[in-house]
């Protein structure tokens, strides 16, 4: 999992992905938890009689998706479960919304810090989940 730490309380309204940067890696479905605590999460689900939702993700490494979530989550913690994936889990995001809006909460900005990133997972300190901000570019690979 990929888990983004808010700072507060906060109204989430979409979700964008793309793939890792420069080597054709990326998920291609997900579903999403969220968590007021950080240590209990619950899964998404666009109503409570409806299945954990699977969101579509990429199917290249450039292009991103977004998606609207069409029940706002009110979350502090925000972690992204891959479902599948294209040769290796890698992924950058975006989180948006605040309080009744729409706007990049600031993965891409830096708004949220890197120790507010954290991820099950990586493969070294250079695939950092640091790294998962949409459009960052690698120095090297």
């Amino acid at each position: 999992w990929f888990q983004v730490d808010l700072g507060q309380y906060t109204t989430v309204t979409g979700i964008a992905t793309q793939g890792r940067q420069r080597i054709d890696q990326y998920v291609t479905a997900y579903k999403l938890q969220y968590s007021d605590d950080g240590v209990t999460f619950q899964f998404y689900k666009a109503s409570p009689l409806e299945a954990e939702k699977v969101f579509r993700g990429n199917s290249d490494r450039e292009t991103v998706v977004y998606h609207e979530i069409r029940k706002p989550i009110r979350a502090r913690y925000i972690r992204i479960r891959p479902v599948s994936w294209y040769r290796h889990i890698s992924m950058r995001a975006e989180i948006y919304g605040c309080p009744g809006c729409v706007s990049p909460l600031g993965m891409e900005s830096k708004s949220i810090s890197d120790a507010q990133i954290s991820a099950s997972s990586q493969l070294n300190n250079d695939r950092a989940p640091s790294q998962a901000r949409l459009h960052i570019q690698a120095a090297t690979d």
